[in-house]
């Protein structure tokens, strides 16, 4: 895939795409945000999707995990409609030599690197 490559959110770029390699079905790609606040939310809403799995495994009643879930969006900065950033049918590429392409399951990272499946 060419680069640059236009990361669509909603169908409004928000990121440039400068480099990228691709591992069926794992893409990387080193990703430049216009609005910095966004890449730092998207990485804090990265963060939770491995904060869900612990507590999956804690087995906790209800109302202790609402509590502790609420205590870790205050910890990064997010809230609960945040953490819909990352849903699929949001997210989309737009290469410089093809027409757009929706991608999912998008992963950011405070390295500047993001994954994401095509």
């Amino acid at each position: 895939m060419n680069t640059p490559i236009d990361l669509k959110l909603d169908g409004k770029t928000v990121a440039r795409i400068t480099a990228c390699s691709y591992e069926t079905p794992w893409a990387t790609g080193k990703v430049e945000f216009e609005d910095q606040s966004l890449f730092k939310k998207l990485i804090a809403v990265t963060s939770m999707s491995s904060f869900d799995l612990e507590m999956d495994e804690l087995g906790l009643e209800d109302d202790e995990e609402e509590r502790i879930w609420n205590s870790k969006l205050g910890e990064l900065g997010i809230s609960w409609d945040d953490l819909k950033l990352d849903h699929d049918g949001r997210w989309a590429i737009s290469p410089a030599d093809s027409d757009s392409q929706p991608i999912f399951s998008p992963r950011f990272y405070e390295s500047g690197f993001m994954d994401w499946r095509q």
